[in-house]
């Protein structure tokens, strides 16, 4: 393995960049308490819209640690983004409910990321796109998920 060909650092170089563009983006178009991941919750948020979410399914979505997911929801909420609301079906339960303020922004939010993200396959043919996809599935098989 030569040192400038370490899969994790390149992963993580180019999570980095995708992040940093995302939160430019939205910050560009007025968002500015808004970060990246914080779109991304509110994303899949809206697209769960039918079913009830709560913070294990934010941390099983993203790979994310408890402490973290409970951080950024905890900012959500501080935010005005979300609120959480006791379950009727188990007390100990929060369901995460977008708030007015997450929907109003929720079209800018996707349009930015599906830039960033169309960004991401420009100059890439149909089989680099799907030899990506293989190898990262690989890659998280690898790290046990």
């Amino acid at each position: 393995m030569e040192k400038n060909q370490r899969i994790g650092l390149t992963v993580k170089r180019i999570a980095n960049l995708f992040k940093r563009e995302v939160d430019k983006a939205i910050a560009d178009r007025g968002i500015e308490e808004l970060t990246g991941m914080q779109s991304f919750v509110i994303r899949y948020l809206v697209r769960n819209g039918e079913k009830d979410v709560f913070q294990k399914d934010i941390e099983k979505e993203f790979a994310v640690r408890r402490s973290t997911a409970t951080a950024m929801l905890q900012l959500l909420e501080k935010n005005g983004y979300i609120i959480r609301v006791t379950s009727p079906n188990d007390a100990r339960l929060k369901k995460i409910v977008l708030t007015d303020k997450a929907f109003q922004r929720h079209n800018i939010i996707c349009e930015e990321i599906d830039k960033t993200e169309q960004r991401l396959y420009d100059g890439l043919t149909k089989e680099e796109i799907a030899i990506f996809f293989k190898v990262a599935e690989k890659l998280k098989e690898n790290l046990g998920e």
